[in-house]
């Protein structure tokens, strides 16, 4: 009782001293449970939206025939089939040994390395091999994860997943369907028509960012790609259209602030615009509009080394990636208009460019590799770096990540 305020005389009593730091901690402890609240619901959710009854009821047509095949931007890891064939399977960083046993009967030994392992974008290490063993090797990897699919649970039905794992089989349907007997060829069509069914009423609940707009980036591909479905092109169109308006300011930039979000985003964007080609299909203004303000921001990032500046997230990158998506640019974006929203300043002088973060932090639920870098800045000289900041660590050496976040690991100043 002694800690209750007291009323003695008209007025309300004061509030108690608050020690400074201390609002702002409570309101940061207030807000990570509402996002725990948020990933609680959505899991039952999902659960709920798997029920045979809700699926019948949203259904989306079957999926019979595949009218085309979007392009797969991504680079090939030629040593991945050895890797397989050897018994261990490594993906985000982390490896895990089979020991002659399915992956999908494995216990994975990280929850990223699960996600890419249900994503199925490791198909295009498959058929970038070409021959007749990693061929049946993929065949018998899709056809078992369908076989499971009614047991599995998270991460291989959240939304985000889905949507890549969509965009993959759809990418590589002549891995896994040319020449198929008419056995395989219906499984592999009946699971993508439950899987887009799904999609369809889950992809509000993908966590914002850049996980939602993969759950909608394979909703379009899924109207493009497959006879039937063209009556669901224009809505799934809109709500890509929409959703990336929100999420690429007019700068370019993500409201996430990192700068590898916009590569990972144009590798998609790009073979969906490509497809919408081959359709003969209109694209929705704004897709083209954010491809081409993605492009410029990308250019606004990059030092004279030709890396991006790193940034709340961005690590050493890969380079072929940056490369790629910059040579699909039609007609070379300029740079963004100054200042720019996302709150990254370029300076240049001869050959001399400083990068700089201006900006505030991104919101917290899409803070998750934020650093606490204010006004840090990256310097290069020609093709040599000056100045850096330390960079994010990739997922084998996740454990590095708290200190890599930390203000002293930025090119800037520090109080205290």
């Amino acid at each position: 009782m002694d800690n209750i305020p007291q009323r003695t005389s008209g007025r309300p009593a004061s509030p108690p001293a608050v020690p400074p730091g201390r609002g702002r901690g409570a309101r940061e402890h207030v807000g990570l449970a509402l996002l725990a609240v948020q990933r609680a619901g959505r899991r039952t959710l999902a659960h709920m939206r798997r029920s045979r009854l809700l699926l019948w009821h949203y259904s989306s047509p079957a999926a019979e025939e595949l009218l085309l095949t979007p392009p797969d931007l991504r680079a090939v890891d030629a040593s991945f089939a050895d890797e397989v064939a050897a018994g261990s399977l490594g993906l985000a960083g982390a490896v895990a040994n089979l020991g002659g046993r399915s992956p999908f009967a494995v216990e994975p030994p990280s929850l990223a390395w699960a996600r890419e392992l249900h994503g199925f974008g490791w198909l295009r290490h498959l058929e970038g091999a070409g021959s007749v063993e990693d061929r049946a090797l993929a065949r018998k990897l899709v056809g078992d994860w369908i076989g499971r699919s009614r047991r599995q649970s998270e991460p291989a039905w959240e939304p985000a997943v889905i949507g890549r794992r969509i965009v993959s089989w759809l990418s590589h349907a002549g891995l896994l369907l040319d020449g198929a007997e008419p056995k395989r060829y219906a499984a592999v069509m009946r699971s993508l028509t439950e899987q887009i069914t799904y999609l369809a009423t889950a992809w509000r609940d993908a966590p914002d960012g850049y996980p939602r707009l993969l759950a909608l980036i394979g909703l379009v591909h899924a109207a493009l790609s497959i006879a039937g479905h063209d009556r669901r092109l224009a809505h799934a169109q809109a709500l890509l259209a929409a959703e990336l308006e929100r999420q690429v300011p007019a700068d370019g930039g993500h409201i996430s602030r990192n700068p590898w979000m916009l590569v990972e985003l144009l590798l998609d964007l790009l073979p969906l615009r490509r497809c919408l080609a081959a359709r003969s299909k209109t694209p929705a203004p704004a897709l083209l509009a954010s491809i081409h303000r993605m492009t410029a921001m990308l250019r606004h990032l990059r030092l004279g080394d030709g890396a991006l500046a790193r940034f709340n997230g961005m690590g050493a990158g890969e380079r072929d990636a940056l490369a790629n998506v910059l040579a699909y640019d039609e007609g070379a974006s300029a740079l963004p208009p100054k200042p720019t929203r996302s709150g990254y300043v370029r300076l240049e002088c001869g050959s001399t460019v400083v990068v700089a973060d201006a900006g505030p932090a991104p919101p917290m639920g899409l803070a998750g590799a934020a650093c606490a870098g204010c006004l840090s800045f990256e310097l290069s000289s020609g093709a040599e770096l000056v100045l850096v900041n330390g960079g994010f660590p990739g997922a084998a050496e996740a454990s590095r990540r708290p200190t890599a976040r930390a203000t002293p690991s930025h090119n800037t100043l520090c109080l205290g």
